[in-house]
């Protein structure tokens, strides 16, 4: 079993319907004023805090989540494996991919989403599977701090033992990755070059 340090104490970011739990204290916490410090220096703009999808539908939340539904990658796993969810109604759409265990972090900007980090939980891990920021945090480095959040959360769901960053093949995975790997130690956690980060510890 993973120790208390291998998992974050959450507080609620913000009072919003759908809040996500982000970390009040600890290495991830601290890592996390770093990497905003540091873009900070690039851009004064300030990132909202997450918000669940599925605890956060507004019409805003739930339009962009069809629209990326509808328009996914399609060299991806998603648009292979969700190919009939796309003759659905969006209404119906959303509810069946929160059904399958697909949901996200969203960033709203008064409203208006900003970015998101999706993912799909299987069993005890959770997969992320698409990153995007939108004008105008995009370019500045938000994404890795997105990153930070969607790990930070997956570590704090009950069940989930590790969480993947897509497959950790682009640049900007592998920075994150690399950055985490540096307080691997210190947040009770392993990363892995491919993508994943244990939340518990390996029995090998």
């Amino acid at each position: 079993m993973p120790s208390v340090s291998a998992r974050v104490r959450p507080v609620v970011s913000g009072d919003r319907a759908g809040a996500v739990l982000v970390p009040s204290e600890g290495r991830a916490a601290a890592l996390r004023v770093e990497l905003l410090a540091t873009i900070g220096r690039r851009s004064p703009l300030a990132l909202p805090a997450p918000v669940l999808a599925s605890a956060h539908q507004t019409a805003a939340v739930r339009d962009y989540l069809v629209w990326y539904a509808t328009h996914p990658n399609p060299a991806g796993t998603f648009a292979a494996r969700t190919r009939w969810l796309r003759r659905l109604p969006g209404s119906w759409l959303v509810r069946t991919m929160f059904a399958l265990g697909y949901d996200g972090l969203i960033y709203l900007d008064g409203g208006a989403v900003v970015g998101h980090v999706f993912f799909h939980r299987r069993g005890p891990e959770l997969h992320g599977f698409s990153t995007a920021v939108s004008p105008p945090f995009d370019g500045s480095g938000y994404s890795v701090v997105m990153l930070l959040d969607f790990v930070t959360y997956a570590a704090a769901c009950a069940g989930v033992e590790r969480a993947r960053v897509g497959r950790g093949v682009n640049n900007v995975t592998q920075r994150f990755l690399q950055r985490l790997a540096q307080h691997e130690r210190e947040l009770g956690w392993r990363v892995d070059a491919d993508g994943w980060v244990h939340f518990v510890p390996s029995s090998d």
